[in-house]
C-alpha cells in the first residue's frame, strides 16, 4: 500500500460486491489527502482512477500492466498532473519497480 511516493495512510472507502476498491482515499500527513475513484478492467489489467467528488488536487490516469518475460510491464500514465512535479509518473514507475522487487516470487 505505501509503494507511491509521498503517501502515508491509505483507505478504502467503497468496494465493489467482490471486494474490490472503487474508491481510496490516501492521505499524505501534512499536505492533506484526496481519494481516487477506480474503475478496473481486469481482462485487459488496467485500472482507470479520476478524483472523487469535491477533490480538487488529485491525478487522473491510467494503470496497465501487461505480461513481459521478466515478469510484467507497468505503464502510469496520467491525464493532468495537478501541481505534481514533471517527473510524478517517472517516480511512481520507479517506487512500484522497487517495491515488486521485494515481492516474493
Amino acid at each position: 500500500k505505501l509503494w507511491v511516493p509521498g503517501i502515508k495512510k491509505v483507505k478504502v472507502a467503497r468496494t465493489d460486491k467482490e471486494g474490490g476498491p472503487l474508491e481510496v482515499v490516501f492521505e499524505f500527513g501534512d499536505s492533506g489527502n484526496y481519494s481516487l475513484i477506480y474503475k478496473w478492467d481486469d481482462e485487459a489489467l488496467r485500472v482507470r482512477f479520476v478524483p472523487g467528488t469535491g477533490v480538487m488536487d488529485a491525478v487522473a490516469g491510467v494503470a496497465s500492466f501487461t505480461p513481459h518475460p521478466d515478469g510484467c510491464l507497468f505503464i502510469y500514465t496520467l491525464e493532468s498532473l495537478r501541481g505534481r512535479p514533471g517527473t510524478h509518473a517517472e517516480d511512481v514507475c520507479d517506487a512500484f519497480a522497487k517495491w515488486a522487487e521485494k515481492l516474493p516470487a
